[in-house]
């Protein structure tokens, strides 16, 4: 029999796990929603097709708080993407350890993964850029209000470490492009 006081974890969004007294996202949401409003508006290069998805949960690799995924090519006949590169965000405002941790964990299906931080926060991380760079995790600074990207140090693109993990999200994002066609 289930115990009365265990709490259903499974929820939509991970923030509904936690008490209210803990929940403080609002501030990353907002800095969320500019970044995709940035994100939205720059142009591709190499002129290819673009799809953003918020939270991608990967089993063992974390949350990304938002994944752009670019190919050049979607074959509707196939129904799959060609050659699509996946690039990981984490976007935090405060505990930058923690989002570089999440942000390498995302290098395990992307091939490329990018810190987002508010542009007021880079006194907080301008020490660590180096250490960024020996990851090779990039690090942007949004400007909330010029709605403007300061990418300090976008990493090239590389495989992923994790060739299952890749699959797996690139059939998550084919069937949601699937069903956005």
């Amino acid at each position: 029999m289930l115990n009365r006081n265990v709490r259903n974890l499974s929820a939509y969004s991970p923030q509904s796990n936690l008490p209210c007294t803990f929940v403080s996202y609002k501030g990353e949401n907002k800095l969320l929603g500019v970044f995709i409003k940035i994100l939205k508006q720059e142009k591709s290069s190499l002129n290819r097709k673009r799809f953003l998805g918020k939270e991608l949960n990967m089993n063992g690799y974390g949350i990304a708080d938002l994944v752009l995924s670019e190919f050049n090519h979607f074959d509707k006949s196939r129904k799959i993407m060609l050659y699509p590169s996946i690039t990981a965000f984490e976007l935090k405002l405060n505990n930058i350890p923690k989002g570089i941790r999440q942000a390498y964990r995302y290098k395990y299906f992307a091939h490329k993964s990018i810190l987002v931080l508010p542009r007021e926060s880079y006194s907080k991380v301008e020490n660590r850029i180096d250490e960024l760079k020996d990851f090779r995790i990039g690090l942007w600074l949004v400007d909330t209000d010029s709605l403007f990207i300061n990418k300090i140090y976008t990493p090239k693109r590389e495989n992923p470490f994790s060739e299952k993990a890749y699959n797996k999200v690139k059939n998550i994002l084919v069937s949601k492009v699937r069903q956005a066609s």
